[in-house]
């Protein structure tokens, strides 16, 4: 008698897990990480002042004169996606004008702006392309969903901007 007290529990137990099966335990499935890279010409870069003297050949830009801004508009194949690196390839030969890389997002509803990370060159360099790179940016996750992003790029004097490189990754 007090083994079948036992046994009942145990059996019914049995067979309710059977009935119910494993479904209950599956948990979150995998996702993979998906990292990829788009190039930029200088040709995307337009510039933020329809007052600025420019010069735009498709494969470089510069001002002839003084400084000004170029603004290069981003979009990405997924809605939620960290940006891992943002390299800008450039010619600085002018001591007196530096190359800033600004990447920034917007979020339109709210309208405003937040700029995620800049990096810039130093003096002048002889190095033609010079890369100016960064990996410190925050927040790295950005929603495209709710913002857009951009790329500002300021120089002037005798410099030059050749084009951008962003590496990416995103969850599919």
């Amino acid at each position: 008698m007090a083994t079948r007290r036992l046994w009942v529990p145990i059996l019914v137990a049995l067979l309710v897990a059977t009935l119910i099966g494993p479904g209950l335990t599956a948990g979150a499935e995998p996702r993979a990480v998906v990292t990829a890279a788009v190039a930029i010409p200088a040709g995307a870069a337009v510039p933020s002042s329809d007052d600025m003297d420019y010069y735009n050949h498709g494969d470089w830009a510069y001002l002839p004169s003084g400084s000004g801004t170029f603004v290069v508009p981003l979009s990405f194949p997924a809605q939620m996606v960290t940006i891992r690196r943002v390299t800008a390839y450039v010619a600085d030969g002018d001591a007196g004008y530096d190359v800033t890389m600004t990447l920034a997002r917007t979020n339109p509803l709210l309208e405003t702006t937040q700029t995620l990370a800049t990096v810039s060159t130093t003096g002048s360099s002889p190095e033609d392309p010079q890369t100016i790179t960064t990996t410190e940016i925050a927040p790295r996750t950005v929603n495209t969903a709710n913002y857009s992003l951009c790329l500002k790029i300021a120089m002037g004097g005798n410099t030059r901007l050749y084009g951008l490189k962003i590496v990416y990754s995103y969850e599919v």
